[in-house]
């Protein structure tokens, strides 16, 4: 059996939430089916050779372009014929044209629940080629129960047909959380006293502002509030709140892995009060610290509600002030080992392995 892999997300500086997908997903395949052929197809070739080359199973395919008409039209059609693809892997959209087995996987369909985030162009194109390739595909794939529940509604795809791999938590992070003498002292780097963490890209549905404000009283005048992720979208809302409010706020924008770990540990709190997600790992990499997180209580989030010591209204700065207020120094048991268990690659992989032999 072969299987091309639709990487060009690799080509993209910024890494998010697919290609840590990917990458997640296919090191686990990959390792544990010897006998299935993988391709895998982007322009920057050197950002994926270095996380797949220790595999003889593997096979790295240069696309001549990064232009995603020119990807779907031609490039992948040729590949498929050239080295006579079985399945071929895409990110919510597929090519034009079917030239073998598709699987699709649609991570999330946010712009049609939440439109006012994402512009008219973007809604319009990505409903058709979104709809087309998923009810197209051969096998159907999603990361949380909410994702498959609107593909449902707006698609009208049978449940049955839509399978959920979830994210799993970086097997580096599971093992920097059980071995805290390799973690930077990151109080002393960045002149940290208590702090409470967000970690993620900084874009309008991300909900930063909301944060801020909730900080903003005398009650919580101590705490400092740090930024992990880089602006990928202007949030003029976020600018004029920074302006208005006394809050200490850090962003931060490129943190190792040790650093990151070493964040999740010293928080007093990690908050997510995102508008929607289609997933979102930080706040389940938080948990596995045992640091006590608070999250928006809508779309995807709600899947780990069980997970978070509290929930919060997005729209509510008040709301999100309170429960920071009541569980700020509150000692929470946690089953980290669940979490892990649940939400593994290792798992999400069995799933597509599952479907490939039916």
């Amino acid at each position: 059996m072969k299987i091309l892999v639709d990487c060009h997300a690799f080509d993209n500086e910024k890494y998010q939430g697919i290609t840590s997908y990917i990458k997640g997903l296919y090191l686990e395949m990959i390792k544990n089916s010897p006998n299935i052929e993988f391709y895998l197809a982007c322009h920057s070739i050197e950002n994926i050779y270095s996380i797949f080359s220790k595999f003889e199973n593997v096979t790295f395919l240069k696309l001549k372009s990064k232009n995603p008409v020119y990807r779907l039209i031609y490039e992948f059609p040729k590949l498929i014929i050239t080295n006579q693809i079985d399945w071929l892997h895409c990110q919510n959209k597929s090519p034009f044209l079917k030239f073998c087995k598709e699987i699709v996987t649609t991570h999330d369909i946010l712009f049609l629940d939440y439109p006012q985030f994402f512009g008219i162009k973007f809604r319009l194109l990505n409903l058709i080629f979104y709809r087309k390739s998923a009810k197209r595909a051969d096998i159907l794939l999603t990361v949380s129960k909410y994702s498959k529940e609107q593909i449902h509604n707006h698609f009208k795809i049978p449940l049955k047909d839509i399978n959920i791999t979830p994210c799993g938590i970086s097997s580096s992070l599971i093992e920097l959380s059980k071995n805290d003498h390799q973690l930077p002292d990151i109080n002393k780097k960045y002149n940290l006293d208590e702090f409470v963490l967000y970690v993620s890209r900084i874009e309008p549905r991300k909900n930063h502002e909301t944060l801020v404000k909730a900080l903003d009283t005398n009650s919580l005048s101590h705490l400092k509030v740090v930024f992990v992720g880089t602006e990928t979208h202007e949030n003029l809302i976020l600018k004029n709140e920074l302006n208005l409010c006394n809050v200490d706020v850090i962003h931060l924008k490129n943190v190792t892995l040790n650093e990151l770990a070493s964040l999740y540990r010293s928080a007093k709190l990690t908050i997510f009060p995102s508008y929607c997600e289609g997933f979102g790992i930080p706040p389940l990499e938080s948990l596995i610290f045992k640091t006590n997180c608070v999250c928006s209580n809508t779309t995807a989030m709600k899947d780990y509600k069980e997970f978070m010591v509290d929930t919060f209204n997005p729209n509510d700065f008040i709301d999100l002030r309170n429960k920071i207020l009541k569980h700020l120094y509150r000692s929470f048991e946690l089953n980290t080992e669940e979490i892990i268990q649940y939400y593994s690659w290792s798992k999400s992989a069995q799933v597509l392995t599952n479907k490939l032999k039916k």
